[in-house]
């Protein structure tokens, strides 16, 4: 902690959140808190940490917007900053299983305006940047090219022609196929731009992604992309149809049981809403040019690394 280089990111870390409040309470957004481990999973899988909890199994959180869902019903416009947890077996220089998860929700709002919400967060972000951590960046020996070059809004391209754009430089990505770091990060190089790709198959996606009846079959989502990292937001229009996510639930083989209080966020007033969620560590790994995410962190948590 007492490396300057590491001092320095961390400065820089502490800035990144600090304007992530402040330009979401700009636009009229409540923090509102959730529970860290819960009876549920949100994202299910095996990217989950699970425990005994007084005799019940409980899970530690994946995501917040479970509850933002329910929230919106009361506040409208919620965002929270915390711990998220993923159990990825991921030794990459960008994985973490214990993170700090920027998220956003929004009732009345669909896809665009939410990426909207998040350029200008990053937008924010950057300026305050710019402005407080010259001394960090300067002992970081990175200069300011990459942030004073960013554009924005920025540019957006669908997932059906991101992979026929990267299939003609030799990745051999079927459709239907998530994209790995490589592909995102390539993607991201195309337009030297963080950039956003939308319209995943939904297939692919989570039961709670809204689909673009404008084009079937895909889902009303998006993942912003940086140079060097790959996904740094992951958001979405949010499914309104019960039926639709039930249909999917079942699809999935997922326990409704479990999942029926969030149901119930469908069941009594639902409203039109959108949400997305930002890795912290990866935007300030992207902002100090760091080779691995453990310097965007004190204390990283990885699959190898428990203490101190």
């Amino acid at each position: 902690l007492r490396r300057r280089k590491l001092t320095s990111s961390l400065k820089v870390r502490s800035t990144v959140m600090g304007a992530l409040h402040e330009e979401i309470r700009k636009l009229g957004y409540i923090e509102a808190e959730a529970p860290s481990f819960s009876g549920a999973t949100s994202e299910g899988g095996s990217e989950v940490f699970g425990f005994d909890y007084f005799g019940k199994k409980a899970f530690l959180t994946q995501s917040w917007q479970f509850y933002a869902e329910n929230f919106i019903s009361a506040f409208e416009n919620v965002y929270a900053m915390a711990p998220s947890f993923r159990a990825e077996k991921s030794k990459t220089a960008r994985h973490l299983t214990e993170f700090w998860h920027f998220e956003v929700e929004s009732a009345w709002s669909n896809m665009d305006d939410i990426i909207g919400v998040a350029e200008k967060c990053v937008q924010g972000v950057i300026k305050k940047v710019k402005k407080d951590n010259k001394k960090d960046l300067k002992i970081l020996e990175v200069d300011m090219k990459h942030l004073n070059k960013l554009k924005f809004p920025f540019p957006r391209i669908t997932y059906k022609d991101a992979i026929k754009r990267l299939n003609k430089d030799g990745f051999k990505i079927k459709y239907g196929s998530d994209f790995g770091g490589k592909e995102e990060k390539k993607l991201a190089e195309y337009f030297d731009n963080f950039v956003v790709v939308t319209n995943y198959p939904l297939e692919i996606l989570k039961f709670y992604h809204g689909e673009d009846l404008k084009t079937p079959g895909t889902g009303m989502n998006f993942n912003i992309l940086a140079p060097g990292i790959g996904e740094v937001v992951d958001g979405s229009q949010r499914e309104p149809d019960l039926k639709k996510i039930v249909e999917r639930l079942k699809k999935a083989g997922s326990d409704l049981g479990k999942a029926n209080w969030y149901l119930d966020s469908r069941r009594y007033g639902s409203v039109p809403h959108a949400g997305f969620g930002l890795g912290t560590e990866r935007l300030v790994q992207w902002i100090c040019k760091l080779d691995g995410i453990k310097d965007a962190i004190p204390f990283p948590r990885t699959i190898t690394r428990l203490t101190p």
